[in-house]
């Protein structure tokens, strides 16, 4: 007869309990109140216990395949990869019979499971990367742990706890590299584990105040004070590491949000604005950009898992942002996106439209960000990402699934010779430019990036109107001999094409000073007529040619893909004009409100005459002037948006911080304004503001 300890009999006792028709109160402690919860939350579809659901499917897969040793014969348990290591589906299977035993209490899956974890413990699999003997099998083993507490034989219980991390990790510093951000968070949750599993209240406060740790606002890695979030230094990585992050420190933040170890307002609301700010307006569909994800953009289905159920706790989390929390959860259950407007991430050189119709993104780098990283096997073609990537979603799924096929030299939105090639690795630092950014007055905004790296230069901007987006290409050149591109889409070929009217069948065409383009309602205009090329093609190709952990099988999809050449232009201009049918992109271009006031080494410039807008990027101090006759002129390199509706004038200056005079004449008239740009680190690149007569 197995003699339980009180704690293990409770747990045992509290699994029976939430198994039952009739559930009891919660037990009065807060530490039961929160072994309730947390065993709760491994079991969350626990009135479902018939044959057919998930949970009940894949156990009975896993326990017909087993072993007599408990051991399943396709896995190689000596692969000791950095990456998508194959051991750990032991423990993925394992998990799946745990909660059938949990859900069900029959003998058969508690039997099979504790063979599972006898084998593991025997053969001892390992990695070469520190990772998964650190955070990955201690996340699995865990909860396995949890819920078989009560019904564990010592010695397994005492090897779990061995493999999960000591306290005393959590003394590490926060900074360092393998203990920042979301591995802290991570290792934070597995010392949590651990504490629940012997009644040790002592680790269990440990653990969530290093979670709680986490939710600051920094210039290292995790939160910027834009509410971007960087990992492996200055790269953004809201989609994965990021991901990991916030999933795990709201999980917490909620569970004891009315326990003795609630978190404090000030973290709760850095949590909120982390989220808000960030992540949902990162956010199309059921997605994040793929731009945030780093390397993850390499792997098969990756998504941004389950923010639905998070921004649910949020909005119970925050009475302060409930309305947008509840929006955004809205949203993601197939509501309105509750989003308009344009943000820029001035601490990430990142950009976002969000529109009831439209997202658009542009990913850019500068000698304070890294664009990419390239590692343990991963985004082995990725080496033109945050060169100026761009993302047009409408409905978020546009490049759903896009990248075993994709052509990686011509990345939508990026100026390059047609090469493919992995980026460089992790911590490596890419050459690049100060002067790389952007504007936004909350409605509109603009983006630039000055590339000159690697005998690649060119002036980037792209200007964030309303309807529209406008982006203009100057002054490149290219030392190589490859041919040089301006990738204006590489997406999902969904629908009809239409060239100036003419509707396309499958094929390769030449566009010969063509007006317009118009795919999946969207609107490609150009409007000094445009040279280049379109493809309207299936492609093939597969995961593991991007990511070496993955699939080999290959895949097929059809592809829009839309390219200008640099042969005989060093210079491009095309509008982008999302959400609109054929006809109405046919009126546009009859009928265009913008007007290129310059597109050259030293300024470009957009007027909106239906917005009585002026945005701009000097590259040099200089002026430019308006159709109605006003000039505009600055004595400093930077990028300004005036708002004559509003009577304001936005400026930034990225890469430095400046006073800018800014001085607007009109027939005579002049009046001057002086902006000074933050010379704050956490604040350097973002916008200031001044209202003009």
């Amino acid at each position: 007869m197995r003699l339980f300890t009180q704690g293990a009999y409770r747990r045992a006792l509290l699994i029976t309990l939430l198994l039952s028709a009739n559930q009891q109160a919660l037990a009065d402690s807060d530490l039961q109140r929160l072994e309730t919860r947390v065993l709760g939350d491994f079991l969350p579809s626990i009135k479902a216990k018939a044959p057919e659901h998930e949970i009940f499917v894949q156990a009975s897969k896993w326990l017909s395949e087993q072993g007599f040793d408990g051991s399943w014969a396709d896995i190689d348990y000596r692969d000791t990869r950095r990456a998508g290591w194959p051991p750990i589906q032991h423990l993925q299977r394992l998990t799946f019979m745990t909660k059938a035993h949990a859900l069900s209490g029959e003998q058969r899956y508690l039997d099979a499971s504790l063979r599972a974890l006898d084998y593991w413990f025997k053969v001892k699999p390992t990695s070469t990367n520190w990772w998964w003997a650190s955070i990955g099998i201690p996340l699995q083993l865990g909860p396995i742990g949890l819920l078989l507490d009560g019904k564990l034989p010592d010695t397994l219980k005492q090897q779990i706890l061995a493999s999960l991390p000591p306290h005393s990790i959590l003394e590490v510093p926060a900074n360092t590299p393998k203990h920042a951000g979301a591995n802290r968070t991570d290792i934070a949750k597995a010392v949590l584990h651990a504490g629940l599993m012997t009644d040790d209240e002592s680790a269990i406060e440990l653990a969530l105040d290093a979670i709680e740790e986490t939710i600051a606002v920094t210039e290292g890695e995790g939160i910027q004070q834009d509410f971007s979030f960087h990992q492996h230094g200055p790269l953004l990585h809201n989609g994965s590491y990021g991901k990991v992050f916030m999933h795990t420190a709201l999980y917490w933040a909620y569970q004891v949000r009315d326990l003795k170890w609630a978190f404090a307002t000030d973290k709760v609301n850095i949590l909120s604005a982390y989220i808000l700010d960030g992540d949902r307006w990162m956010t199309r569909g059921d997605t994040i950009d793929y731009s945030t994800m780093g390397r993850a953009i390499s792997r098969p289905n990756s998504n941004f898992g389950a923010v639905s159920q998070a921004a649910r706790y949020l909005a119970e989390l925050d009475p302060n942002r409930r309305q947008d929390a509840q929006a955004f959860a809205d949203y993601l259950a197939g509501g309105p996106v509750g989003l308009d407007g344009v943000r820029h991430y001035w601490r990430s050189d990142y950009s976002v439209v969000q529109r009831p119709a439209y997202q658009f993104t542009v990913h850019m780098h500068s000698t304070r960000v890294r664009p990419t990283e390239t590692g343990n096997g991963e985004n082995l073609k990725g080496k033109w990402l945050g060169f100026g990537n761009t993302f047009l979603r409408l409905s978020g799924d546009e490049y759903k699934g896009i990248f075993p096929v994709w052509n990686w030299a011509r990345l939508p939105g990026v100026t390059a010779p047609d090469i493919e090639a992995p980026g460089l690795s992790w911590g490596k630092k890419y050459p690049a430019s100060d002067f790389v950014g952007g504007l936004s007055n909350g409605n509109n905004g603009v983006a630039v990036m000055q590339l000159n790296q690697e005998g690649l230069k060119a002036n980037k901007a792209w200007f964030m109107f309303n309807a529209e987006i406008v982006a203009l290409g100057a002054d490149i050149a290219y030392e190589g001999s490859e041919p040089v591109l301006t990738t204006v889409e590489q997406n999902l070929l969904h629908g009809q094409v239409t060239a100036d009217g003419q509707v396309l069948a499958s094929g390769r065409y030449s566009l010969n000073h063509a007006s317009w383009v118009h795919h999946n309602q969207t609107g490609y205009l150009f409007p000094k007529g445009a040279s280049g090329n379109l493809e309207l093609l299936p492609k093939v190709g597969n995961w593991y040619q991007i990511n070496n952990n993955a699939s080999k099988t290959m895949q097929r999809h059809e592809i829009f893909e839309l390219t200008l050449s640099h042969q005989q232009q060093n210079h491009y201009a095309y509008v982008l004009y999302p959400g609109k049918s054929a006809e109405q992109t046919s009126a546009y271009a009859q009928a265009m409100p913008i007007t290129i006031l310059a597109n050259t080494a030293d300024q470009q410039a957009i007027w909106h005459k239906t917005q009585h807008q002026l945005q701009a990027v000097f590259y040099q101090p200089g002026s430019v002037n308006l159709p109605d006759g006003v000039e505009v002129n600055v004595d400093t390199t930077c990028v300004l948006l005036l708002d004559k509706a509003a009577n304001k004038v936005y400026l930034s200056t990225p890469g430095t911080a400046a006073q800018v005079k800014v001085t607007i004449s009109n027939k005579g008239h002049k009046q001057s304004v002086t902006l000074s740009t933050p010379k704050d680190t956490a604040l350097l690149g973002s916008t200031v503001a001044t209202s003009i007569k």
